[in-house]
């Protein structure tokens, strides 16, 4: 991602969020398993991406 401008205030995305610690890779795998399994055709899409519509 590129900002080209950002507000001088403006130090870190983390700063507006109680809790923004890492997720780990673990987490990621077993998130995407369960929206893989959760999908009525079983599917992730094209490229494991999102489906286009």
């Amino acid at each position: 991602m590129v900002c080209l401008s950002s507000p001088e205030w403006f130090t870190a995305v983390g700063q507006w969020y109680d809790d923004f610690s890492q997720t780990s890779d673990e987490e990621v795998a077993a998130l995407l398993a369960r929206h893989t399994r959760d999908r009525p055709d079983g599917a992730a899409g094209p490229e494991g991406g999102e489906r286009g519509g």
